[in-house]
């Protein structure tokens, strides 16, 4: 009896996707397009009205209406590119309707030469001009082609959606019309495919402040990766050696092994369609038109604020509620994470201090690699107010087991030493006085291994960075 059930429900399920055949688009996926500029919708609920199956579109944000000078808000909750919603009719009758009423047809079981009226807007008129078995992205696929008497055409596959059009709402509402091709196959919406890292991964990210000389770059190396139960969480477990650059020298901190958390309800913006706002207790996002970046990879970059219900004169959400209108962006690569960001760190009287975390580099054992990412000390800089002629380097007799500092074109002075292991930690330091020229041996006891000697003037003004290997006895 079981099996019967299941065979019959099985059975019914068929018939309801065959009545179900060239759904434009599917319903709990994201469609990513590629065109003059980029973007994805998706549905965002289904209903029955009057019998028809309808799917409502994805609302979007719009930009400022002519007239109001301030340039940064956006009015959220619009009408998207697709009009407000499509209907699937009896007799294989596809609409797209917008708020207004206007709406633009496809017919699905027609003849190959039919025609009828496309558009309630400039008398166009839509023929099927043929039904033909193409390869599209990988995947064969029963495919539809229209022509429409403007000249345009559109592709609409049995299993995936449309593959090639204009966007309906330059019928339906005015809108600029975008000549659109699918990007890649319709997905699930899932922040975890930005996260792809896995244990054994490196990336490198810096963190600058703009106009103090500050930079902090952190080497991140994978250790664990682990999920909820749910699923809606994502735990990575990371190693993270640090280096903090600052006038007068940098500072190296112990290496951390934190655990970042990545849940979809604050990241849940990767699972929204373009151009749509997404909104959290602190944070305005609105999502651009994505590009291609990293290798390929597909990125979405943002517009974000940190504040969120100001109204500006126009009576619309600002984008950026601060008085010079600064913008700000965040981007995130698929497989990467969010590899810019943009942010306001400070206020003064002359304005805000700005400052950018990037990532500049990554190697992942699944996919490529970005540069191989550097030990952190390699990045240290030589500051730039250095003596003009001034020069700290590494002696070294590997014969006798012996090494040494040798510098020359110093400002006499008293010098701070520091030797640090490559862990982080601060093995010793002391006050060196050190003439316009000279040489110091230098004894390091301890483990083998690199370490790190960082030599300063007393005044901060400027430094050296070194790295030392311990030579054994």
């Amino acid at each position: 009896m079981k099996t019967f059930l299941l065979s019959a429900a099985l059975l019914l399920l068929c018939i309801a996707a065959h009545s179900q055949d060239y759904r434009p688009f599917l319903a709990g996926k994201l469609h990513y397009f590629t065109s003059t500029s980029n973007y994805s919708v998706r549905v965002d609920s289904i209903g029955e009205v009057t019998g028809d199956s309808v799917f409502w579109m994805n609302e979007i944000a719009t930009p400022p209406p002519m007239g109001c000078q301030n340039y940064y808000h956006y009015l959220p909750g619009q009408e998207g590119l697709y009009g407000d919603r499509f209907v699937e009719m009896p007799g294989g009758v596809l609409t797209f309707i917008s708020r207004a009423g206007d709406s633009a047809t496809f017919q699905t079981q027609a003849a190959v030469g039919a025609a009828w009226a496309f558009a309630t807007t400039g008398n166009l008129t839509a023929t099927l001009v043929g039904r033909s078995q193409i390869t599209f992205l990988g995947a064969t696929d029963s495919v539809l082609t229209y022509d429409i008497s403007d000249g345009q055409q559109f592709q609409l596959s049995q299993h995936h959606g449309f593959l090639s059009h204009v966007n309906l709402g330059y019928y339906l509402n005015g809108g600029s019309p975008l000549v659109s091709t699918l990007y890649e196959l319709p997905s699930v919406p899932d922040f975890k495919k930005f996260y792809d890292w896995q244990p054994g991964d490196t990336y490198g990210t810096t963190f600058e402040m703009f106009g103090t000389g500050f930079d902090k770059y952190t080497l991140h190396r994978i250790l664990s990766r682990t999920m909820s139960l749910d699923s809606t969480t994502l735990f990575l477990g990371e190693q993270q050696q640090t280096v903090q650059a600052w006038t007068g020298g940098p500072n190296v901190y112990s290496n951390g092994t934190p655990v970042l958390t990545f849940d979809s309800t604050l990241v849940g913006f990767l699972e929204v369609a373009t151009f749509e706002v997404w909104s959290d207790t602190n944070h305005y996002f609105w999502q651009q038109p994505w590009q291609v970046n990293q290798r390929g990879r597909m990125e979405l970059p943002f517009i974000h604020s940190l504040s969120q219900g100001v109204l500006d004169s126009c009576g619309y959400y600002p984008l950026m509620p601060f008085a010079d209108q600064a913008m700000l962006s965040i981007k995130y690569t698929q497989g990467l994470g969010m590899v810019h960001k943009d942010t306001i760190i400070g206020m003064t009287t002359s304005g805000y201090h700005l400052a950018v975390h990037r990532m500049d580099c990554y190697e992942q054992a699944l996919h490529d690699t970005l540069a191989p990412c550097p030990m952190g000390f390699d990045l240290l800089p030589t500051d730039p107010q250095k003596p003009k002629g001034a020069a700290i380097s590494l002696w070294q007799d590997p014969t006798h087991l012996q090494q040494g500092i040798h510098w020359e074109g110093l400002d006499p002075a008293l010098y701070h030493w520091q030797l640090f292991d490559m862990s982080g930690r601060l093995v010793w330091k002391k006050q060196v006085p050190m003439e316009g020229n000279g040489r110091s041996p230098l004894t390091i006891t301890g483990s083998s291994g690199m370490y790190l000697l960082h030599i300063t003037h007393q005044d901060g003004s400027w430094g050296k960075t070194l790295k030392v290997p311990h030579l054994e006895r």
